[in-house]
């Protein structure tokens, strides 16, 4: 689906995407299952990230040095914007920080 998908879309994906990762650092909150698998379009269009499922992939979305840690977030963030447009990477800041958002429209 997200190959398929318009610019317009996978832009505002990765965008949403962007702000519940910097969402997850301003809580502290690590992103243990981070994987394209546990992130769904709901009826709306917009993501939805499944925190239930408990599906790991060590090594292929998070190394297994940032297994568990914040910078397994930032990693996981930079390769799923990858995996949904390669282009779309210099659009988006990798480095999320606690209570700063990028200033990327919707």
């Amino acid at each position: 689906m997200v190959r398929n998908a318009s610019q317009k879309d996978k832009e505002k994906w990765a965008k949403q995407l962007e702000m519940t990762v910097k969402g997850l650092v301003e809580e502290d909150i690590v992103w243990k299952n981070a994987s394209p698998e546990n992130i769904f379009i709901d009826d709306n269009g917009h993501i939805v990230v499944d925190w239930l499922r408990l599906r790991r992939d060590p090594g292929r979305w998070v190394s297994e040095k940032n297994q568990d840690t914040m910078a397994g977030n930032t990693e996981s963030l930079v390769k799923i914007i990858r995996f949904i447009d390669p282009s779309l990477l210099p659009e988006v800041d990798p480095r999320p920080r606690a209570g700063e958002l990028s200033s990327h429209s919707n």
